[in-house]
């Protein structure tokens, strides 16, 4: 059993594809790593809040709440693809007693590490963490058009890019979800304004519509299958609700764009706003 006063190292060579995972603690934080801790950073948790989202991406992966309101109560499936430090799941969980939450992850040891490391709830009806490739999760069949939010965060290291991208892939991701279902995707890798761009490019031809968060070092897709109608006004006033009731800076999230370097996106410039 690992111990959380004294990470250790998880070995995933039993599986001949994954680099063995660290752990460091520092500033009341957990962090994963995918070899030491100056090599990749899969994410943190808050030793005294598990549930808090500390780093800005992942709270940006949550910027679909601002859209929420088209299901009814609440959404009932959110699928995580990349399970990382189970940041999102708990977050999540927490925030959505409703709803049913899936984390895929291929790698075990990670998986190994979130239940014995980064509590994780308790799996049963309400979280399920499966070990499974991603694109084998979104492209089966009981899942056609049954997830409500999407979050897709796949990385085997931070210099890689996307493990998880391209037409096929995208198509089934999109595929997977309902009517009214919304995907959030990381972006990071060498080159990021390339890496966007072609990114834009396959997702502007599957959905509604696309827009871009930008973080410090990457950025957030949000990808809707029915491009929402948009009220700056309004929505800002959802951004400082959210902001008030999770701590995230959800206000800073809000803009309006005048001119600049816009996203290579027809479908994302038709909402003419970025978020």
């Amino acid at each position: 059993m690992l111990k959380h006063d004294n990470p250790e190292e998880i070995d995933a060579a039993r599986e001949g594809r994954f680099a063995p995972l660290t752990f460091s603690k520092r500033d009341g934080l957990l962090y994963m790593h995918n070899g030491d801790e100056w090599d990749s950073t899969f994410g943190c948790m808050v030793l005294r809040h598990p549930a808090f989202l500390w780093m800005e991406y992942p709270q940006k992966m949550m910027s679909w709440m601002l859209f929420a309101e088209r299901f009814y109560e609440q959404p009932r499936l959110i699928a995580q693809l990349g399970l990382g430090a189970g940041a999102l799941a708990r977050f999540c969980h927490a925030r959505f007693p409703l709803a049913r939450i899936e984390a895929v992850e291929i790698n075990p040891a990670v998986i190994d590490a979130c239940r014995e490391m980064f509590r994780m709830p308790p799996e049963g009806e309400r979280l399920g963490i499966i070990e499974a490739d991603a694109m084998d999760y979104v492209s089966a069949q009981e899942r056609r058009a049954s997830i409500d939010i999407l979050q897709v965060d796949l990385y085997l290291s931070e210099r890689d890019g996307p493990a998880g991208q391209g037409r096929a892939f995208y198509r089934a991701c999109c595929e997977s979800l309902a009517a009214d279902g919304m995907m959030t995707i990381n972006i990071f890798g060498p080159n990021l304004a390339a890496l966007t761009r072609q990114n834009l490019q396959w997702l502007s031809e599957l959905f509604d519509a696309v827009l871009l968060l930008p973080c410090e070092t990457n950025n957030v897709l949000i990808c809707f299958k029915r491009a929402p109608v948009i009220d700056m006004q309004q929505l800002k006033m959802k951004a400082a609700a959210l902001e008030a009731s999770t701590g995230m800076p959800a206000s800073s999230w809000v803009f309006f764009r005048h001119g600049g370097e816009a996203p290579d996106c027809e479908k994302a410039l038709e909402l003419e706003a970025v978020i």
